[in-house]
């Protein structure tokens, strides 16, 4: 008896990691709405004026929450590249300014 109750909440579990929608979230929407959507995040990182909240999915999302609205949702790949973007953009700037 012990292990089929194991095996059904496993089982849901496994469901409940499955059925996460990403794809809904929009900015402006309510924090509240997104945990509805995704569940609970892996991780609450906070930030400046704004909190981080981090999924362990495969995609690694990111969904930025502030003054308890999205205010970006994005995956840790896709910030990494603008990080980089931006990095190269700054350094640009400071080489263009030695001249």
């Amino acid at each position: 008896m012990k292990g089929i109750l194991i095996l059904v909440t496993f089982v849901t579990l496994v469901a409940c990691k499955q059925t996460k929608d990403f794809s809904k979230i929009k900015t402006g929407m309510s924090a509240s709405e997104v945990v509805r959507l995704t569940g609970i995040p892996d991780r609450k990182q906070p930030m400046v004026g704004s909190e981080w909240w981090i999924y362990n999915d495969t995609a690694k999302h990111l969904v930025i929450i502030s003054s308890d609205t999205v205010a970006n949702i994005t995956t840790q790949e896709d910030a990494m590249k603008t990080m980089e973007r931006t990095l190269k953009a700054f350094d640009s700037l400071k080489n263009s300014g030695k001249q």
